[in-house]
């Protein structure tokens, strides 16, 4: 049936590594998830795909699948146009300018370093003050219907810059929106890897928030196996945990508190 083909083709692009060694055959996968999606009547989960698609199309060595037909892209200037208007937004007026430029073009469209939209709202979501306006251009960006799981340059998703960036209110915004934290990037690193990998420059109450949100969503997901889950150098959110717990200073402190809350599903806890 078309749901159980969505379901089995969704859970092919999750296998990541396989993906990014071979992009061509990850775009066709996508493909056919864009036309099971379409078939269910799910324009929002064949918008994803489509984005997936694009994406793995735009890796080096991508050969596209005989008899794949997308919809024509967005012109790169016009990419361009709407990341600029993203970018110089302030105020109300900022925000309103921004939701019509989404009218015209998908806040997913990947420019030629392989940056969208939405990546760049976060970014600035998590940077611009006031942090209301950030989360308000956060939200402008999520109800345009951008699949808030679009892979960007290197295959990082929005839900990654957040968690990295040590913003509890926008990771648990973007999860409310249906992020999916078991996504990898091409090196493995997943969100957790995101949140932890630069743990000593963050403080310690958000970045807990981060990892107990992450984990609970793992769980949700019904894979707590991926707490533990490695990256492409082996290491796991534990373990980048371990590297800045084991010393008794200060600056260990959110290592030794994001260890135990990670203890608490890990297998190595």
């Amino acid at each position: 049936s078309p749901a159980k083909a969505a379901e089995r083709l969704a859970e092919g692009l999750r296998l990541h590594s396989a993906c990014y060694s071979n992009p061509g055959l990850a775009a066709k996968v996508a493909g056919r998830l864009i036309q099971a999606n379409e078939a269910l009547g799910n324009l929002a989960g064949a918008r994803s795909a489509l984005a997936d698609c694009r994406f793995f199309l735009s890796l080096p060595g991508a050969i596209a699948p005989g008899g794949l037909k997308l919809p024509p892209a967005p012109k790169p200037e016009e990419v361009v146009e709407l990341l600029t208007t993203i970018g110089s937004a302030e105020g109300e007026e900022g925000l309103a300018a921004v939701s019509a430029a989404l009218e015209r073009v998908p806040g997913e469209s990947l420019d030629e370093n392989g940056i969208h939209a939405l990546i760049l709202a976060v970014h600035m979501s998590s940077m611009r003050e006031p942090v209301e306006w950030g989360l308000s251009l956060l939200e402008t960006m999520i109800s345009s219907g951008v699949p808030v799981d679009a892979r960007s340059e290197n295959g990082r998703t929005a839900l990654m810059i957040a968690s990295n960036s040590a913003r509890a209110d926008v990771v648990q915004r973007l999860l409310a929106a249906g992020a999916d934290a078991r996504a990898t990037d091409a090196e493995g690193f997943t969100a957790l890897h995101s949140a932890l990998c630069d743990l000593a420059d963050h403080p310690v109450e958000p970045l807990l928030a981060i990892v107990q949100a992450l984990c609970e969503a793992l769980r949700e997901a019904g894979a707590p196996e991926r707490i533990d889950a490695m990256h492409s150098g082996g290491l796991s959110a534990l373990m980048y945990c371990a590297q800045l717990g084991s010393a008794d200073d200060a600056d260990t402190a959110g290592g030794r508190a994001a260890a135990s809350k990670l203890g608490n599903g890990s297998k190595l806890g």
